[in-house]
């Protein structure tokens, strides 16, 4: 809420640029409660018909469907940007379709738009290694902090 206000008071003309913070090891789809707890904050803040940008994980919508988020489309003038985060693998190039059919087949077409930051990969091989390998790394990363926070126990 604080940093809502600050960005408002400041930029009183700027876009805001809203999302949530996932863990993609975690494999979760966005849910209600997370839906639920961003149109909260647009409604505290006056902003459900003002041009805001709400960021999505392209891979996490195009895997799990995008039936919470789709209510951000509806209910909001916000639009959506479906991408990939910084250190996360390219996404496979039909990624950006299933994400994209995923939020027209829960209601229709909708009054908003949807657009995509994403790394796509430039073949089908070169995304799946990507992605394999970057859940090794996450396992591996996963695995040392448990270490480290077991030894700082002792």
């Amino acid at each position: 809420d604080a940093c809502v206000r600050d960005c408002r008071e400041l930029f009183p003309q700027g876009i805001l640029s809203l999302g949530w913070t996932i863990d993609l090891g975690l494999g979760r789809a966005y849910d209600d409660g997370h839906v639920d707890a961003m149109l909260a904050l647009l409604r505290r803040h006056r902003l459900e018909q003002t041009p805001t940008l709400i960021a999505a994980n392209l891979r996490l919508v195009a895997i799990f469907g995008g039936d919470a988020l789709r209510r951000i489309l509806d209910e909001t003038a916000g639009d959506l940007l479906l991408w990939t985060g910084t250190g996360e693998p390219s996404v496979l190039p039909n990624l950006l379709d299933d994400a994209r059919a995923a939020l027209v087949a829960t209601r229709g077409p909708f009054k908003a738009r949807v657009s995509f930051d994403a790394n796509v990969a430039p073949s089908w091989l070169l995304g799946v290694v990507a992605l394999a390998a970057f859940k090794v790394y996450r396992g591996y990363a996963a695995c040392l902090a448990i270490l480290a926070l077991r030894g700082n126990k002792k």
